[in-house]
């Protein structure tokens, strides 16, 4: 259970699947009226199953389509009269590939849905919020997003550049109450990474992940609801002194060589 959730109105994107749907599951048994959306209909309905309609929104949208976040936001606020938070949390991998190799349309969907996608959502919630004089918003990028990786360009692009967003918005924000930062996680255990381990090793995708988690200092993955529950922290009042923040979720990666 999450502290300090019960009654407070969160959106989160890509909330279907991954770390948003471990966040949204743990937020709503916790007491939070919960609006999630994911552009996949299947995951959608699945979710649905999961979270009564009396208490939550469980919507079918699109980030990278600004006027979609836009209504989803409207929507929200109509109902529930405020917003509370946001997890920002909607985003795509890419496959491993130099940057000389790479096509201009694969860094383009990219940047769309993890660069762009995260503005619009900052953009319209972030209207809300100065408006309310208060709020709190969660940015999910990633530590590709403060640090270069070999042959994945786009991905570590888009990261970057969420961060930048994150920071600006936390300066915007913080004359009107609202907090923001961002979450860094490391290699976690959710459908994104597949297509890694796929691209690693095609014939055995497990022996790329025991491989990865070989290297890391706690010698394994996340699991989705570690790093929710640090997204579900900064979201709570007990971070109510945190805004403009990059935290690392990566088992001690980013420290520095584990050898």
């Amino acid at each position: 259970m999450y502290s300090g959730m019960n009654g407070k109105v969160i959106l989160v994107t890509g909330g279907a699947s991954g770390i948003g749907k471990a966040f949204v599951l743990e937020a709503a048994e916790s007491g939070a009226n919960i609006i999630a959306i994911d552009r996949n209909p299947e995951l959608i309905e699945q979710l649905r199953e999961h979270l009564p309609s009396a208490s939550h929104m469980v919507l079918e949208a699109d980030v990278t389509n600004s006027d979609q976040v836009k209504s989803i936001v409207s929507g929200a606020v109509s109902r529930f009269g405020r917003l509370d938070g946001c997890f920002n949390n909607a985003g795509i991998a890419a496959p491993f590939q130099d940057i000389a190799d790479t096509p201009d349309d694969l860094f383009d969907r990219v940047v769309k849905v993890n660069q762009y996608g995260s503005f619009y959502v900052l953009k319209h919630v972030m209207n809300v919020m100065r408006q309310q004089q208060a709020g709190t918003i969660v940015c999910t990028s990633s530590t590709s997003g403060i640090r270069g990786v070999p042959a994945y360009g786009a991905y570590c692009a888009s990261k970057h550049a969420v961060i930048g967003l994150m920071k600006s918005a936390s300066l915007d924000g913080a004359k009107y109450g609202v907090r923001v930062n961002a979450i860094c996680p490391g290699m976690t255990d959710t459908p994104i990474n597949l297509p890694v381990h796929l691209d690693w090793n095609a014939d055995d995708p497990d022996a790329a992940m025991k491989a990865v988690a070989s290297r890391i200092p706690l010698s394994r993955y996340a699991t989705p609801g570690e790093i929710a529950a640090c997204a579900a922290f900064l979201l709570s009042d007990a971070a109510s002194y945190i805004t403009g923040q990059v935290i690392n979720v990566d088992g001690g990666v980013t420290a520095g060589p584990g050898f």
